[in-house]
């Protein structure tokens, strides 16, 4: 999540040239921890949805659930 975000904020103040008159150097700066945070917070999101997932998949092929051993 830190690289990914490091380039991307790097070419962003590569072309982002139009900012300089907006927003102050302290500004741009104080923006980079922030979406290192937002990134690393989206990446455990990420992380997290994809083992619920791939349990709810092993869990759903491995057994029937209790009710239909007992209907059957």
């Amino acid at each position: 999540a830190a690289s990914g975000v490091s380039w991307l904020y790097a070419a962003m103040l590569g072309v982002g040239r139009p900012l300089s008159w907006k927003y102050s150097l302290l500004e741009l700066m104080a923006a980079y921890p922030l979406l290192i945070a937002g990134g690393f917070m989206t990446m455990l999101a990420v992380t997290l949805l994809g083992t619920y997932r791939a349990n709810e998949s092993s869990r759903s092929d491995a057994e029937p659930p209790f009710g239909s051993a007992i209907a059957t």
